[in-house]
């Protein structure tokens, strides 16, 4: 990533992410019960902590609050931390991509 320097980020959203035959176990969408497929925690794993954000794709606000929070939990358990950090976390990237725009 140092050839491209500071602007690139990684977004993850349900909408996308768990909902591939790739990157959820047996294609199925989203829900609580759910678990993401083994390669989209390791890919979320491997992330740099300051490059990771949380998106929603999704446009109606009570969906895209569950969403949000099912891909927080997702990306909570891939790196290993509480749900409050990986919210302040990816609160400060998001902050952090917006001030470089």
């Amino acid at each position: 990533m140092k050839r491209f320097g500071e602007r690139f980020f990684f977004g993850f959203s349900c909408f996308a992410n768990l909902r591939s035959p790739k990157t959820s176990q047996e294609g199925e969408r989203f829900s609580r019960a759910h678990r993401p497929h083994p390669c989209l925690e390791q890919v979320i794993a491997s992330v740099p902590d300051d490059k990771l954000l949380l998106e929603s794709d999704l446009e109606d606000a009570k969906q895209a609050r569950g969403a949000l929070l099912e891909m927080l939990r997702v990306i909570a358990d891939a790196k290993g931390w509480t749900m409050e950090f990986a919210a302040k976390k990816t609160w400060e990237n998001a902050e952090s991509f917006y001030s470089r725009r």
